[in-house]
């Protein structure tokens, strides 16, 4: 099998370097606006062909966008274009409900995918050929969706490492804005408290490092992310100030039995995701 992949950066070159030299996998082209992420990438062996036009894509069996979602949407009718029949084509988006609804009309055999992977660091240079090892890659089928295409892509994604299971677009829009896009808004948000505070690097704890790694993440992406996923987004800024809101109330008044409580409830919950 032949693969495409559209967008050589984070998760585009990590996708690279874990297929490129399975037997399964007969060649990898890749295409990026960045000549010098395709040069690195043909010097380090990563891909076997590359460039900026989207032709090389024609004798791929399947074709991966690995695009910010904004990006996706833009470049994805210009894909199909090239895409031999029979050709498979799925994306990395972290969002899906836009990107399906879009593609889907355009190539019948697109099959929408979310691997639940990554760091904050973005770029072909931080991509890594384990990044997808034991990680969880959400597949996005609807009604119509073609049930071989399913299975070619989670086969391609357990290439890549990953464990796959299938989620309606709306559900995993859903799911994703309380578990990864409200986790970023908050630690990007917060940067707003740092700066301002102006504290001493030496102060700076484990702690602290740990709650906000994440707001060092790519703008560009989130923004994306935030703006397409809103109608998950905002309703649930309004329940996380809502409960800021009672929990100030609680300490404004001293209410130190009610805020106790609160706390246990919160460090039971955190507790119980590690759990098998």
């Amino acid at each position: 099998m032949k693969i495409g992949i559209v967008g050589l950066g984070l998760i585009g070159s990590s996708i690279a370097r874990a297929v490129v030299s399975r037997e399964e996998i007969s060649g990898v082209v890749a295409i990026d606006s960045n000549r010098s992420s395709i040069e690195a990438a043909k010097s380090e062996k990563v891909i076997d062909e590359g460039g900026v036009d989207l032709s090389l894509l024609r004798d791929s069996d399947l074709v991966i966008l690995a695009l910010p979602v904004k990006t996706a949407l833009k470049v994805a009718p210009k894909v199909v274009k090239y895409l031999k029949d029979g050709s498979i084509l799925t994306d990395t988006g972290s969002t899906k409900v836009s990107i399906v609804k879009l593609i889907q009309p355009l190539w019948p055999r697109y099959v929408g995918s979310h691997p639940i992977a990554g760091k904050e660091r973005s770029g072909y240079v931080s991509g890594e050929s384990s990044i997808l090892d034991g990680t969880t890659c959400v597949i996005t089928p609807t009604s119509s969706t073609d049930r071989s295409c399913i299975e070619v892509v989670r086969r391609f994604w357990g290439l890549c490492g990953a464990n796959t299971v299938l989620m309606s677009p709306a559900s995993h829009d859903a799911v994703m804005a309380v578990i990864s896009h409200i986790p970023h808004l908050l630690s990007f948000g917060y940067m707003h408290i740092i700066e301002r505070a102006g504290i001493p690097r030496t102060l700076i704890g484990k702690g602290l490092k740990d709650f906000t790694r994440i707001a060092a993440s790519d703008p560009d992406v989130w923004k994306d992310i935030f703006f397409d996923n809103k109608d998950n987004i905002i309703p649930l800024i309004n329940e996380y100030i809502k409960e800021l809101e009672r929990l100030r109330s609680y300490i404004n008044v001293g209410k130190v039995d009610a805020v106790k409580e609160l706390l246990r409830q919160y460090s039971g919950v955190r507790r119980s995701l590690d759990e098998d």
